[in-house]
């Protein structure tokens, strides 16, 4: 049988024996290099999920984009009447699309932005509402237009 108080007494055995430490760097593994390799292989992991970004340089087709899609806003918001009034109207739902594109292009960056992974340009935003202006511009003509057809314009 063992005895326990001499266990106690006799503990010079155990300071004898090496560390987990000194025994992995006997083996020639070190722990500091492991956790760098380790943080810089996390790093370029994280690196490779790289955010999409858009040319910010404005080029002659961006320039005939945003130019089609104003006008195409434009002709599908004129309206017919006495001249200030028709201009009032015009200019009133022009002011509205515009305000709406830029409320819907913020939305959809605020909810997509994150997940996506991309960071917009202030030239891709402009597209952006430029398309939804002319977008609410040509659903709001389509709309009257059939309104029209049915006999329901003007509406009473």
């Amino acid at each position: 049988m063992v005895n326990k108080d001499d266990n106690k007494k006799d503990k010079s055995f155990i300071e004898d024996l090496p560390s987990a430490e000194e025994l992995l760097k006997a083996r020639g593994i070190d722990l500091e290099k492991d956790k760098s390799k380790k943080k810089q292989k996390r790093e370029t992991d994280s690196s490779k999920r790289t955010i999409k970004q858009f040319d910010a340089k404005w080029h002659k087709k961006d320039i005939l984009q945003a130019i089609t899609y104003v006008i195409v806003t434009l002709i599908c918001t004129i309206r017919k009447g006495p001249f200030l009034k028709a201009a009032f109207i015009t200019a009133r739902y022009l002011l509205a699309y515009y305000i709406y594109g830029i409320v819907v292009v913020m939305l959809f960056i605020g909810l997509t932005k994150k997940p996506l992974k991309y960071n917009p340009t202030k030239k891709q935003i402009i597209k952006w509402v430029l398309f939804m202006a002319a977008f609410f511009a040509v659903s709001q003509f389509v709309h009257e237009g059939f309104l029209m057809f049915t006999g329901q314009w003007p509406p009473k």
